[in-house]
């Protein structure tokens, strides 16, 4: 009897990586698992979702329609979708996955299962940058944004909890600072652990001037087990041109290989070092704050 519910939010548009997603899963899960695919209500989502390769075996039972409720058009849609759809949830174990979010190795969700020991809260990828210092003034916009992702806290793109752990500390995943952060952020106010996979590579860049030590965004492995296409919903309207020009070659593999395996060869990669991390993280503040310093 499965122990896990995967639970993915599909946006109508993208059934292309939602195919190689599902694929990935099936051919590399042994453990059972009951699978929630998530979508809004009204809207196209359903209708693709029942175009899915009839090997994936996708139900009306597998599909939840989240109402078009307030929450949902506050912005926090990703959060308010899980949130919806929390009490179709049956299992002990809720994996979230982004719809580009999937395994590259087997006994990957085996593996997951097993970190979750009785003081650990969450399990899944970890935010692949340098907490900040204990000294750093708390009231800075970058420590608020550095507390939350780094590597003390998992990424909601592949984030494994206990349901009564979220039920009964009352959590939301539209709560908080971002999607899903609000319960690894509770989990470790309380004492528990946050583990998970730290990133080991990513895809090679085309512009050979272009540091791949410092894109923890896009087209990234997590401890050779899960791969993380990085905002393929956003980044489908064309933004940030400077990761497209860079790791635009590796979207049409994927799709046409149902799967990542091909960065696990050394040859399309780079392994991250990890031996410049305050240039990492002020990289990243520059990308979102356009300066390296935001009070």
């Amino acid at each position: 009897m499965a122990d896990v519910t995967i639970l993915i939010c599909y946006e109508a548009g993208t059934i292309d990586m939602l195919n190689s997603c599902l694929s990935a899963i099936d051919r590399h899960t042994s453990t059972p698992y009951k699978l929630l695919i998530v979508t809004k209500h009204p809207g196209e989502g359903r209708k693709e979702l029942l175009t899915l390769d009839e090997r994936f075996g996708i139900q009306e039972s597998n599909i939840y329609l989240a109402p078009p409720q307030t929450p949902l058009l506050s912005g926090r849609v990703h959060g308010a979708m899980i949130d919806a759809a929390m009490g179709a949830v049956g299992t002990k174990y809720l994996l979230t996955l982004d719809s580009d979010c999937f395994p590259v190795a087997d006994n990957w969700l085996k593996e997951l299962v097993g970190m979750m020991e009785p003081d650990v809260a969450c399990a899944g990828i970890l935010h692949p940058w340098q907490p900040p210092a204990e000294d750093m003034d708390k009231t800075l916009m970058e420590y608020r944004v550095r507390a939350n992702h780094c590597w003390n806290v998992t990424h909601v793109a592949c984030q494994l909890v206990r349901k009564d752990f979220v039920v009964g500390h009352n959590l939301s995943y539209a709560g908080g600072d971002d999607t899903g952060l609000l319960i690894p952020r509770r989990a470790l106010e309380i004492g528990m652990r946050v583990v998970g996979w730290m990133p080991t590579r990513c895809a090679n860049p085309q512009n050979s001037e272009f540091d791949p030590e410092f894109n923890r965004h896009v087209c990234l492995m997590w401890g050779d087990r899960v791969y993380h296409h990085g905002e393929y919903t956003r980044r489908k309207d064309g933004r940030d041109k400077d990761f497209e020009q860079n790791f635009g070659w590796v979207l049409p593999l994927v799709l046409s290989y149902e799967g990542a395996e091909f960065l696990l060869d050394d040859n399309n990669s780079y392994s991250y070092k990890f031996d410049r991390e305050p240039e990492a993280v002020a990289n990243k503040m520059e990308r979102l704050f356009g300066m390296r310093k935001n009070g």
